[in-house]
C-alpha cells in the first residue's frame, strides 16, 4: 500500500509545472480554510457564551455535530497537499492532523455536557489555538494562491 502511494506521489509533476491544477488546489484549500476559520470562531464564541447565558447541553448540541466535519475537511486538505506535492504545506498541517488523530483515538473530540465546566479553560485554549492556526493557514493559502496565479499566468 505505501509503495503504491509513494509511486503515485513521486509520479506527480512538481508544483511549478502543474499550472491550473496548482491554482485549483489553492482555491479549494482557501475555501476550506475559510470554512475552518469560521468554525473555529464559532466554537470560541460558543465557549465564551457559556460564561454568560448558554447551558452546557446547548453547547454540546451546537458544537458536537461540527467536530467530525471539521476534522474530515482538514484531513482532506492535508491529503491534497500530500498528493499534490506541496511538502511545506503538508508539514505545516501535520501538528493539527496529529492532534485530531489523538482526539479521535481517545474519543475526546465530543463535548460531554457533564464535563464542560471542568474542561472549560482547556477547551477555550484549544479553540483559541485552532483560531490562530487557521488564521495562519488561511493567509498561507491566500498567499500561495496569488503566487501561483501570478507565476503561472504572467
Amino acid at each position: 500500500f505505501f509503495g503504491a502511494v509513494f509511486f503515485f506521489v513521486t509520479s506527480l509533476p512538481p508544483p511549478q509545472t502543474m499550472g491550473f491544477l496548482a491554482v485549483l488546489v489553492w482555491i479549494i484549500s482557501l475555501l476550506v480554510a475559510m470554512a475552518l476559520l469560521f468554525l473555529s470562531v464559532f466554537s470560541l464564541v460558543s465557549y465564551s457564551d457559556l460564561d454568560v447565558d448558554l447551558n452546557p447541553i446547548d453547547l454540546a448540541k451546537r458544537l458536537n455535530p461540527l467536530m467530525m466535519p471539521e476534522m474530515i475537511a482538514f484531513f482532506a486538505i492535508t491529503a491534497l497537499f500530500l498528493l499534490g506535492g506541496f511538502w511545506l504545506e503538508f508539514v505545516f498541517c501535520i501538528p493539527l492532523a496529529a492532534w485530531y488523530g489523538y482526539t479521535i483515538y481517545t474519543k475526546s473530540y465530543r463535548i460531554d455536557a457533564t464535563q464542560v465546566f471542568a474542561r472549560l479553560t482547556f477547551s477555550k485554549n484549544v479553540a483559541l489555538a485552532k483560531l490562530v492556526y487557521f488564521m495562519l493557514f488561511f493567509f498561507l493559502c491566500l498567499y500561495r494562491m496569488v503566487y501561483y496565479l501570478v507565476v503561472d499566468y504572467m
